[in-house]
């Protein structure tokens, strides 16, 4: 692996081309995905993952009940092994959306496995490598080479999968405007990935950071979970994740200098966010705030506007490049290597796979 960063760097730099292949993929299958869901009939939707792919699974599962009405939830993989009872019901049938990057992560696939032993239910797996242990155990498969890694990090992977995710629920919820509309973000992509380096560079001026915080509501928190993961990854740091107004709920109480808190700002819940975030620079932190809307309403530390006409459930991939770039970034500042996170593999394997 190359030893400053560069691999991980021009993967999250591949991320509009990426997504520009993901929309052609999903839209020569797109028939095939209608069949498929139509005829399973299911009443309640499962997405599951491990890591990352989990807290896709959280954005994920959101979006699909909102397009497509249909009741949904995400959960670790491992939660599904252990405590189905506690998920699942045993009225209706289940589609089963399991998530793994390499296909090859040990408790999502028996998570699937086990499931369907015990449950009416059917899978409809996604993953970056077509010939993965996981695609050959579901029902249906959706595979994106193009977005395969070599870093270990997930970066591409994570917001390529998503977006795969939207199109998919849009198919299902008969949402043509949504289906199409997504085919704007690989352009609005490129515009934020050309701001995104000298944001991380303005942001980390500032090396006393001692405290990293990410908020996110609704579709946009499993989104601020992986921003959240991703500085912990690649930049070693003490970071964590909460809906924005929970935040006040407790969490506040070490908000202090030397905390950078990181709105990603909704269009639903923008002007209580606001209020919050002029709350919470009154204690010291500062603020790092993504937004759609041009002016927000109080003062913030460092802003992105995000000029997208998409809504809360549609845009979420546009917040990740930029937040990527700065745990990049951090990481390299520290002498640290992103592309080479320490105690961590690309694949998470248990010795006891069967």
């Amino acid at each position: 692996m190359c030893p400053d960063g560069s691999l991980s760097k021009a993967e999250i730099n591949q991320q509009p081309q990426v997504w520009q292949e993901t929309l052609e993929t999903t839209d020569t299958r797109r028939g095939e995905i209608e069949r498929f869901l139509t005829n399973s009939a299911c009443s309640q939707a499962i997405f599951y993952g491990g890591g990352s792919s989990y807290y896709l699974a959280e954005s994920a599962a959101s979006t699909f009940q909102k397009l497509t009405g249909v009741s949904s939830r995400a959960v670790p993989s491992s939660e599904l092994i252990f405590f189905p009872e506690s998920i699942l019901s045993k009225k209706g049938k289940t589609v089963l959306f399991p998530i793994s990057r390499s296909g090859e992560t040990t408790e999502t696939i028996q998570a699937t496995k086990s499931t369907k032993e015990r449950f009416d239910a059917v899978s409809f797996g996604i993953s970056c490598h077509p010939h993965s242990k996981l695609l050959e155990n579901v029902d249906f498969s959706l595979a994106l080479p193009e977005s395969a890694e070599e870093s270990v990090v997930m970066t591409k992977s994570y917001t390529s999968m998503l977006l795969a995710l939207q199109r998919v629920a849009a198919t299902y919820g008969g949402d043509e405007v949504a289906f199409r509309k997504l085919e704007e973000l690989p352009q609005e992509g490129r515009e934020i990935l050309k701001k995104a380096p000298l944001l991380a560079e303005e942001i980390l001026k500032d090396r006393n950071w001692n405290h990293f915080v990410f908020l996110g509501g609704g579709p946009l928190y499993g989104l601020a979970s992986e921003a959240m993961l991703k500085m912990k990854e690649m930049a070693l740091e003490n970071s964590e994740v909460f809906h924005p107004l929970e935040y006040r709920h407790g969490p506040k109480s070490v908000a202090e200098e030397g905390s950078l808190i990181t709105l990603l700002g909704s269009s639903t819940a923008l002007e209580k966010e606001a209020i919050l975030t002029e709350e919470l620079r009154g204690l010291g932190a500062k603020i790092f705030a993504m937004a759609p809307e041009e002016e927000f309403a109080t003062k913030l530390d460092h802003q992105l506007t995000l000029a997208s006409t998409l809504g809360d459930h549609l845009r979420g991939i546009l917040y990740l490049p930029c937040l990527q770039m700065l745990s990049l970034e951090r990481a390299l500042l520290k002498g640290l290597n992103p592309d080479e996170p320490r105690n961590l593999d690309q694949v998470v394997k248990l010795e006891d796979e069967s």
